[in-house]
């Protein structure tokens, strides 16, 4: 339940945040 939607979570903004930041680093 809960902790299945917050390990979603993360890994989506893992995902985002390391998109950003490599895009950042161009």
């Amino acid at each position: 339940g809960v902790y299945g939607i917050s390990s979603v979570l993360v890994v989506v903004f893992m995902w985002i945040f390391s998109d950003l930041f490599l895009n950042y680093q161009r």
